[in-house]
């Protein structure tokens, strides 16, 4: 599940980006900066789930490292912690 990154999306746009495939499991990531300008954060768009906004990143560069060194292993990790209480709870009923 590796996430999509386009380098070249624009900040500004307000369009909806490209999938990859309408089967992918792997959000499509963009970096924005928020309204107040205090900041970036990355915008994952994923096909059926709702749009997530993760974090808050002082700079766009580090904003775009975080997707290409620590954004996959972050979305694994956030999915096996789900299964995780999804078991923890299906154990307790």
């Amino acid at each position: 599940m590796r996430p999509h990154f386009d380098p070249s999306a624009s900040c500004k746009s307000s369009s909806v980006p490209q999938m990859a495939t309408a089967r992918s499991n792997s959000p499509y990531l963009s970096v924005r900066p928020y309204d107040d300008k205090s900041g970036w954060y990355v915008e994952a768009w994923w096909i059926h789930r709702p749009l997530e906004k993760i974090g808050h990143f002082a700079t766009h560069s580090e904003a775009r490292e975080w997707i290409e060194l620590e954004s996959a292993a972050y979305f694994v990790l956030r999915e096996i912690g789900a299964t995780m209480i999804k078991r923890s709870e299906q154990s307790i009923s």
